[in-house]
């Protein structure tokens, strides 16, 4: 269920056995490592975990980490490689109805041995995942459930120590957000709009793109579409993007400049179930190009491919290594299409897929209106 020209690897490391979810991944002391959620569904549970794994070929995979849910569930785990540690960051959940209301963390310098959870700041503020231009000072964005229009960037020299430093936007439904540094120095954020969502979605669901140049303090709005609505985004760029040492690229090859976004998407919006946003509708995890970014690239969000998915989807993780783009996602049966809240219910699994950066120009090249 590919429904695309990109060609790309899948396979999966955690089978459908219970509800897996939520995954990121990371690439750290020349290994893969992966975190996802695991429950009975997608609901709030005390019998849910955080699940931490590495590998070195992404292939094989061993357990690092497990953490029970304690008074309190842990989920949407995001990973962090600062200052040579691995963080791991989560959302506290005292919820059915997951309304995740405090952002924790732990971190370790070898992969075994972990600091006790820990809050990041007060509740009500969600951090997203760690960027950083320099490895010294690290931004991440944080949305607020309880307030419904707070979306913030937020600093560290750490990764345990934040301060509130710029408001990226204060829009009604301004939800999770991705963050990525540009070539040129720029911080772009995307962002899950969803003002007055309800289970069966509605017309003012979307997307909205932002940039801030340094210092980072003033944001600009890219785009603002209610076309799409990309759920759970991660955002990766491969400008100044270099194999490493002994890698030799086939003749032709060159990293594909720009942004692009992995997140859950829906792809049609024809009736009254199946609008923007709705439980009831179908989902994939998908790949778009964020335009606006590159030369002469026009403010869009392009689809470039479907990863094998369905039902219950996204949150992904991506890890730019060698000449290939290594993704992370969980995702219902795909041979079942079913809508989103019947995988909620259902066993979902951990899945890994790759493709290398020429395929990827390549899709770009054929994709890009001219």
């Amino acid at each position: 269920m590919a429904g695309s020209g990109l060609p790309m690897q899948s396979w999966t490391v955690a089978a459908a056995k219970g509800h897996n979810a939520f995954t990121d991944l990371a690439f750290w002391q020349d290994e893969f490592w992966l975190v996802y959620f695991t429950a009975p569904t997608h609901l709030g549970s005390s019998q849910s975990q955080l699940i931490l794994l590495h590998s070195p070929d992404a292939h094989a995979w061993e357990q690092a980490a497990c953490w029970k849910a304690a008074g309190a569930e842990r989920r949407d785990p995001k990973l962090a490689v600062i200052g040579d540690r691995l963080f791991v960051y989560a959302l506290e959940n005292r919820s059915i109805d997951p309304k995740p209301c405090l952002a924790l963390f732990t971190v370790s310098a070898d992969g075994k041995n972990w600091s006790e959870w820990a809050p990041l700041f007060p509740d009500g503020w969600l951090c997203g995942k760690p960027q950083s231009a320099d490895g010294k000072t690290w931004y991440a964005p944080a949305h607020n459930l309880v307030i419904g229009n707070g979306l913030k960037l937020l600093r560290s020299a750490n990764g345990m120590d934040w301060d509130f430093y710029s408001d990226i936007s204060a829009a009604p439904g301004a939800d999770e957000t991705a963050i990525i540094f540009t070539a040129d120095g720029a911080l772009v954020a995307l962002t899950r709009m969803e003002p007055g969502a309800g289970l069966f979605g509605g017309g003012r669901q979307g997307t909205l793109v932002s940039r801030s140049q340094p210092p980072y303090t003033a944001w600009a709005t890219v785009l603002q579409t209610n076309a799409i609505r990309l759920d759970s985004p991660a955002l990766f760029s491969a400008d100044g993007f270099y194999p490493p040492d002994g890698f030799y690229p086939p003749d032709g090859f060159y990293p594909p400049d720009g942004v692009y976004a992995i997140g859950r998407s829906q792809p049609d919006s024809d009736r009254f179930l199946n609008q923007i946003g709705s439980a009831f509708s179908r989902k994939r995890t998908s790949l778009f190009r964020v335009g606006g970014f590159a030369p002469n690239s026009e403010p869009s969000l392009i689809h470039l491919a479907d990863f094998p998915s369905s039902g219950d989807t996204a949150y992904a993780g991506v890890v730019l290594h060698a000449d290939r783009v290594w993704v992370s996602y969980y995702t219902s049966d795909p041979a079942r299409d079913d809508s989103w809240i019947v995988g909620m219910f259902r066993p979902t699994q951990v899945q890994m897929a790759s493709f290398n950066l020429a395929d990827l120009a390549s899709q770009v090249e054929m994709t890009t209106p001219q």
